[in-house]
C-alpha cells in the first residue's frame, strides 16, 4: 500500500477566519475598501495599487499606457508586441551553403535566366479542360476571368437574342454545364 506524503501549506497571509484581508483605497483620503486593483505605472504593469469602484472608474479614465512616449517608442512597442515581446533570431546558412542555394532557387524557379521551371502548374482532368474550352481557354486563367467570360457568352448566345432558335438554347446549355464544372473546380 503506498501511503501519500502529508503536505503542509503555509498560513495564508491576510485571512482572519476566513474572512479576505481588507485593503484600503489608494486614493489620497478615501476610506472605501480598495475592492479594484490597477497597475502602479505602465513600466511596471504586475505591481498593484487598489482603488474603491469610484476612484477605480477615475484612474480607468485618466489612464494611458503610452504617456510621455515618443511616437518612435510607440512604434517599436506596437512591432515588438506582433512577437509577444520576445527575442528572435536571424536564420543564417552554414557557410558555403547560401551560394548553392541561390542557384538552386534560381534554377528551381527560372528565376534571371532562360531555364524552364522545374515545378509546372498540374494537369487538370478532362472535363475542366472542355469546360475550358468553351470558354475558349487551354489554361485556366482564374474564377474572375471566367465569370467575365461567361456572362460575356451568355450575353452573346442567349436564346432571347436569337428568336428563340433550338442552336442557342443548346449552346446556353453548354456554357452552363462548363461554368458548373470549373465553379466546381476552382472551389
Amino acid at each position: 500500500m503506498v501511503r501519500k506524503a502529508a503536505i503542509s501549506l503555509p498560513p495564508l497571509e491576510g485571512l482572519e477566519r476566513g474572512k479576505p484581508k481588507t485593503r484600503s483605497c489608494a486614493f489620497p483620503g478615501c476610506a472605501e475598501p480598495g475592492e479594484y486593483k490597477a497597475p502602479s505605472s505602465p513600466d511596471r504593469l504586475y505591481e498593484y495599487q487598489w482603488f474603491c469602484l469610484e476612484h477605480a472608474r477615475a484612474f480607468n479614465e485618466g489612464w494611458n499606457f503610452f504617456a510621455g512616449k515618443t511616437p518612435g517608442e510607440i512604434e517599436a512597442h506596437i512591432r515588438s508586441d506582433t512577437i509577444g515581446h520576445r527575442p528572435t533570431r536571424t536564420y543564417s546558412l552554414p557557410p558555403g551553403m547560401e551560394k548553392i542555394w541561390r542557384r538552386r532557387i534560381l534554377r528551381d524557379f527560372a528565376i534571371g535566366g532562360g531555364e524552364e521551371p522545374v515545378f509546372k502548374a498540374p494537369r487538370l482532368p478532362g472535363d475542366v479542360k472542355d469546360a475550358l474550352a468553351v470558354f475558349g481557354y487551354a489554361e485556366f486563367p482564374g474564377l474572375e476571368k471566367l465569370h467575365a467570360r461567361f456572362r460575356e457568352l451568355v450575353k452573346k448566345h442567349h436564346p432571347d437574342r436569337h428568336g428563340g432558335s433550338a442552336q442557342a438554347e443548346e449552346n446556353i446549355k453548354k456554357i452552363n454545364q462548363a461554368w458548373r464544372i470549373l465553379k466546381d473546380y476552382a472551389a
